[in-house]
């Protein structure tokens, strides 16, 4: 695993944010969609430089404790830029431990990660008051499920029509699209992502090559969503 030294210098993260990189593929379940269709983020760009560097080993856990006890105050963890919570093909159970220590330890230090593997664990185990993980789900169906289960959820989309179309799931759970991708807002100033009781089910439209790979696989369309709503900058916080 790698942790990061410094603040990261990702305008989509934006400031006084940590992360941490593990491995496509050895940390993630082997259930995950992007990694059957080859479309995950993390396998493009810088990410995939870093997760191509990174391991999964035995120490991870006890590194990241040592890693958030000493981190500055006013700091907060993106886990898993890349990778999820497994090791040789099960959850990495002293590591799950080890998140949730690391930050109930550090209270003034919050967290937050997304999870393939949401129906191998307990949400319990990797939620908390300053910890929150969210099920990364392929589809709204998958979102109720999640959520029902005791999750928080977010969900990818494939496309985006017009800003006045609002998708729900079938139990009539409302999806918002990413602050950062149709305002810029970084995630230092939306905090979504890491407010595990809000009302919201966040959406992550799928862009780039990974795109493009995963609407040429079997999975491709899995989200049944068709419109979405966009969120102002301004507006964000309301949807907590």
């Amino acid at each position: 695993m790698i942790l990061s030294k410094n603040d990261s210098g990702n305008k989509k993260l934006g400031k006084k944010i940590r992360t941490t990189y593990r491995p496509v593929g050895p940390s993630c379940p082997a259930t995950c969609q992007h990694l059957k269709s080859g479309s995950c983020y993390a396998d493009f760009g810088r990410t995939a430089m870093h997760a191509r560097r990174s391991q999964a080993t035995e120490s991870d856990g006890e590194r990241l404790v040592d890693w958030v006890s000493s981190m500055p105050k006013g700091r907060v963890v993106r886990h898993h830029v890349s990778g999820d919570i497994m090791r040789n093909g099960v959850i990495d159970d002293d590591y799950v431990d080890a998140i949730y220590r690391a930050h109930a330890g550090r209270p003034d230090i919050p967290g937050w990660g997304y999870t393939h593997a949401w129906r191998m664990i307990s949400p319990l185990k990797l939620n908390h008051d300053s910890l929150t993980f969210n099920a990364s789900c392929d589809s709204l169906e998958q979102v109720d499920e999640a959520i029902d289960a005791g999750w928080s959820a977010t969900v990818t989309l494939e496309h985006m029509e017009a800003p006045d179309h609002v998708i729900k799931t079938p139990k009539g759970r409302r999806v918002v699209v990413c602050p950062e991708q149709t305002s810029g807002t970084p995630c230092s100033k939306c905090k979504l992502c890491w407010k595990g009781d809000r009302k919201a089910v966040v959406g992550f439209l799928l862009h780039g090559s990974g795109k493009r790979k995963y609407q040429a696989s079997p999975s491709s369309n899995s989200t049944g969503a068709t419109s979405t709503v966009t969120v102002p900058a301004d507006t964000a916080s309301t949807l907590t």
